[in-house]
Formats: structure tokens, C-alpha cells, sequence
């Protein structure tokens, strides 16, 4: 009798064994894409508010009074920015697409191993 059964219990596993190290290697190929990103991102922000706070030091000798206060005014608003879209970014990188709701709808979920949750 285990010697009928066992072709067709063995046949299908090379397939779910291929099924399982595709999803394996597309997962931590999506998780290192997502990784990258984030590193971009941290990087280009941690530019800019290097490149701001040069460019505050320099008006701060150069200009005085009402320019001065001008110049920090326009700092605080770039920084502002830079930090809003690194927010934006990161927050974009936490969610993932869910291929199917139920009811035929591509689903926007957070990515539990992004934020940390499991």
C-alpha cells in the first residue's frame, strides 16, 4: 500500500520545495531592496542638513539683521522639508501590496518585518 502512495506523495514535493525557496528568495530580495532605500534616504537627508547648516553658518557671517533672520528662516523651512520627506519615505517603505483582499482588490498594508511588528 506505501509503496502505491509514495509517487504521488513525492511528486509534488520538488514543486512546493521550488515554490517555497522562489518566495524565500523574492522576500528577503524585496527586504534588501527596501533596506537600500532606506539607507538612500538617510544619507541624502543627513547631506542636506549638512549642507544646510553650512550654508546657515556661512549667512551667519555675512549677513546681519533682518537678512540673518531671513537666512534662518529659510534653514528652519528647508529642514523641515528634508525631514518631512525622510518621514515620507520611510513611512512609504512600511507599507507593502497584498496581492488580493477577498474581493479582488490590490490591498496597501504595513510591513510587519519594516516596522518591526511580526
Amino acid at each position: 500500500m506505501f509503496r502505491s502512495l509514495f509517487p504521488e506523495l513525492v511528486g509534488p514535493l520538488p514543486t512546493t520545495l521550488t515554490a517555497a525557496i522562489g518566495f524565500v528568495v523574492k522576500d528577503w530580495q524585496q527586504q534588501r531592496s527596501r533596506d537600500r532605500q532606506r539607507k538612500e534616504a538617510l544619507a541624502h537627508s543627513t547631506a542636506r542638513v549638512t549642507f544646510i547648516g553650512a550654508w546657515l553658518d556661512a549667512q551667519s557671517r555675512v549677513a546681519e539683521g533682518q537678512d540673518l533672520a531671513e537666512a534662518r528662516r529659510r534653514a528652519e523651512r528647508d529642514l523641515e522639508a528634508t525631514y518631512d520627506a525622510l518621514d515620507n519615505v520611510l513611512a512609504d517603505l512600511t507599507l507593502i501590496l497584498q496581492p488580493d483582499d477577498g474581493n479582488g482588490r490590490v490591498v496597501m498594508r504595513k510591513c510587519p518585518s519594516c516596522t518591526g511588528k511580526s
